[in-house]
């Protein structure tokens, strides 16, 4: 199996550019082309005429409050300042799904979802084992984090709304 990309979920998480019978038409005719040993260089090509990045669309969400009230209980400067910094991270993770996942279903590895979400990344790196207890707990923790931030931030109506998505990547040393 050839190594377009260093992970295996790079290529699942591309969009298909064209329908799937018309992609795999091409396929075959690449194999055909190549006496079915297609070079890395013409399989990167393939996928790059042929698939796209995912990305998903910016989202903030409705009661996004960029200056909550409880900044103003907060005497130190640098820490207030802070606070509010804090706070503007709600605009980098909060992300919704773009409407031609809903459209075009059959073309993306995502399911479609109407509410928008809040994408947390975590990289886990214990000793070259992943172990799934501190997994368990830095999940919790990370949701815990969130909804306790999205409190006292004032953009309560969006905790019923929202959905949370983990990516979690486990390293090994």
């Amino acid at each position: 199996m050839a190594r377009i990309y260093p992970d295996s979920k790079t290529f699942v998480d591309k969009k298909l550019l064209y329908p799937e019978e018309t992609i795999v038409t091409k396929y075959r005719a690449l194999k055909e082309q190549t006496n079915n040993h297609p070079s890395v260089d013409q399989l990167k090509t393939f996928v790059d005429e042929n698939f796209a990045d995912d990305k998903f669309e910016p989202w903030v969400p409705p009661d996004f409050n960029p200056k909550p009230s409880v900044v103003n209980n907060i005497a130190d400067e640098a820490f207030r300042k802070w606070v509010l910094e804090l706070n503007q991270i709600w605009k980098e993770l909060a992300q919704k799904m773009p409407k031609d996942v809903l459209e075009n279903p059959d073309r993306h590895s995502f399911l479609y979802i109407p509410n928008g979400f809040i994408k947390v990344r975590c990289m886990v790196l214990i000793g070259g084992q992943v172990h799934f207890l501190h997994f368990s707990v830095l999940v919790f923790f990370s949701n815990f984090v969130i909804l306790l931030f999205f409190f006292f931030t004032e953009t309560r109506y969006s905790i019923g709304k929202c959905n949370f998505d983990f990516e979690i990547t486990c390293c090994t040393s």
